[in-house]
C-alpha cells in the first residue's frame, strides 16, 4: 500500500468528520457528488486509472457485472475526493458496506495499490468523457483491458 494512499485516507477521515457528513466548519459540502451527466465519465476514468481491475477483489471489471464508483470513507452524495474513490463491482461494494459500514479498511482491498491518488478531473472533463463513452465502447475497452492483463 502506498504512503500517498495512506496519507489521503487519513485526510479523508478527517474531512468526513465523526458522523461522516463531509461538512466543512463553514457548512459547505466537501467532495460533492458530480452531477449525473458526469458520473459515466468518472466511472470510465476510474476504470482506466485502475487498468480495468476492481480494487476490492482484484478481478477484472469486464462488464459482466455492474460497475460503480465505490467510496473508502462513505458519504452519501459526498466524499468524492482524491484517494477516496475506486471503481468496483456492485457486489464488492455491497459486501464492503455490509461488513465495514462507513469506513472500508485499506487492508481489506485486495488491490489498494489501484486506488487513484491523483486529482479527479474537473466536471467539464468528466462530462466530456461521459459524452464520448457509450456503453458498448466502454464494455469493449474493459474486455480488452482485462485480456491484456
Amino acid at each position: 500500500m502506498s504512503e500517498a494512499l495512506t496519507r489521503l485516507h487519513t485526510m479523508a477521515l478527517a474531512m468526513a468528520g465523526e458522523a461522516y457528513t463531509w461538512t466543512a466548519p463553514n457548512g459547505a459540502t466537501i467532495g460533492s457528488r458530480p452531477r449525473s451527466d458526469a458520473m459515466p465519465g468518472l466511472t470510465a476514468w476510474l476504470i482506466a486509472q485502475q487498468g480495468g481491475i476492481c480494487a476490492a477483489c482484484g478481478e477484472a471489471l469486464d462488464g459482466t457485472e455492474r460497475i460503480e464508483v465505490c467510496h473508502i470513507v462513505r458519504g452519501r452524495e459526498r466524499g468524492y475526493v482524491m484517494g477516496n474513490l475506486y471503481a468496483g463491482h456492485t457486489s464488492c461494494n455491497n459486501i464492503d458496506a455490509t461488513i465495514y459500514g462507513s469506513v472500508v479498511p485499506l487492508s481489506s482491498l485486495v488491490r489498494a495499490d489501484l486506488v487513484p491518488v491523483i486529482p479527479i478531473p474537473s466536471h467539464s472533463q468528466l462530462k466530456a468523457l461521459s459524452n464520448n463513452t457509450d456503453k458498448r465502447a466502454r464494455r469493449l475497452a474493459l474486455r480488452q483491458a482485462a485480456q491484456s492483463r
